[in-house]
């Protein structure tokens, strides 16, 4: 039990909970996003797990950036500067709740972004669209053919389903809580999206 005017102890995992917990409970995310903040912070728990929130300091974050930078990835990959970007991202927002919100921590440490990359905009030509097609199977060519008709992000496309087309009409009606804004999104369907499900 702690003493009178000492806030109670909590581990880095209690956070981790608390956090996925409310993310759940509020829905603030999406559950494609919720999942990955849960991935994210699952690696931190292997390093972190135990660790008192109190005792997360500048110089815990920067060692995280750093190892994040320095362990290759399932796949045997480094990690780039923007993927490190996004976990650091995730465990900040999570400490800054429990300063912020839930009065666990004094105050949420920061550290700085690594530089990323300027993002260069590029579209694939009708030609490399009619090159790159035939070499796939056919379900990843129907798949990738929607997407282009429809403009849908990969999560979208590969979680659609029966109740979010409206053949009738040729709209497409996706919930809020299947999209990145949280806001429904619905649109008519150019026709050739419309044969590519029929």
């Amino acid at each position: 039990m702690s003493m009178l005017g000492e806030r109670p102890k909590y581990t880095f995992t209690d956070a981790v909970i608390k956090y996925i917990e409310d993310l759940e409970r509020t829905q603030s995310k999406s559950n494609y996003e919720i999942d990955g903040d849960r991935s994210k912070l699952a690696w931190f728990c292997g390093e972190l797990g135990e660790t008192y929130l109190s005792n997360i300091t500048k110089n815990t974050l920067l060692d995280m950036q750093q190892r994040l930078l320095e362990e290759p990835t399932r796949f045997g990959k480094p990690r780039s500067n923007t993927t490190v970007n996004r976990y650091i991202t995730c465990l900040k927002t999570m400490l800054k709740k429990a300063a912020a919100e839930w009065d666990w921590i004094e105050e949420a440490p920061n550290v700085k972004m690594l530089q990323e990359p300027k993002k260069r905009v590029r579209w694939l030509t009708t030609e490399e669209v009619t090159r790159v097609l035939p070499h796939w199977p056919l379900h990843i060519q129907r798949m990738v053919k929607f997407s282009l008709y429809t403009g849908l992000r990969q999560f979208n496309v590969t979680h659609l389903e029966r109740s979010e087309i409206d053949l009738k009409n040729g709209r497409l009606n996706i919930p809020a809580s299947k999209t990145k804004n949280k806001k429904p999104l619905s649109y008519k369907l150019h026709p050739l999206a419309l044969q590519v499900i029929l």
